[in-house]
Parts: C-alpha cells; structure tokens; sequence
C-alpha cells in the first residue's frame, strides 16, 4: 500500500514536519488528532498517543498489518511475511525438524524459500 492510500482514509489528516502526519484516530472517538503517521525503510508506522493497538486502528479502515508494507507486491507477490520464532529449542528426546532445504515448513507454515525470497536472500543464506 502507498502511504497516500492511507492517508485518503482518515480524517483530519495534517502534516507533522517533514517526514510524516497527524490524523484523528479511527480506533476511538478522537476529537484532536492523535495518530502519528510515518514512513521508514519500506514500512508505514502508525502510533496513537492515545493508546490504540494497532488492530483497532486498522479494523475501522479495513486495513491489516500487512498492508503496511510499502514494497510487499514487489517481494512476495502481495504478501508480506512475518514470523515470530518463540522457542527454538526441542524437547528432550525428540528429533529436531531440518530446516535446511527451500521447501522444509517451519511450525507456522512459512517455507524458507519464501522468508529467503521476501528477505531477498538466497535459501541457503
């Protein structure tokens, strides 16, 4: 998504400097704006001073986190990856799960292929 397309669904849009906006939240009933909009390495980075999370900032725009990631059409085909590894060790007495070829799927369906291809790393990498 552009930084533009955004913009276009939320009220009370000004600028804040020069690298970025304010806008009324659409996660509550904001009547000074409040929404710190922003661009930084190929992502739109949003923050309410109010205290949103950012799912109730992005459900009234019907908007999901992935659609914050300016470039994710261009490296994934429209979907942006994101994995959130939490334990990486294996239980006592049980295999590990190899990883090391393009087409293993970790846990949360995601091949290494496909994280090396959004990362623009070779597999192997």
């Amino acid at each position: 998504m552009k930084i533009d397309n955004l913009l276009s669904r939320l009220n009370g849009v000004k600028r804040n400097g020069n690298n970025g906006w304010l806008a009324l939240c659409p996660g509550h009933n904001d009547h000074e704006p409040s929404l710190s909009i922003a661009e930084s390495d190929g992502k739109i980075l949003l923050h309410c001073y109010a205290g949103c999370e950012l799912a109730d900032i992005l459900k009234p725009l019907n908007l999901e986190a992935k659609d914050l990631f300016l470039n994710s059409s261009e490296t994934t085909g429209g979907y942006t990856v994101i994995v959130k590894l939490v334990n990486l060790s294996t239980p006592p007495g049980t295999r590990s799960k190899r990883l090391d070829t393009p087409d293993a799927t970790l846990s949360t369906g995601v091949n290494l292929h496909a994280l090396a291809e959004a990362k623009r790393l070779a597999w192997t990498f």
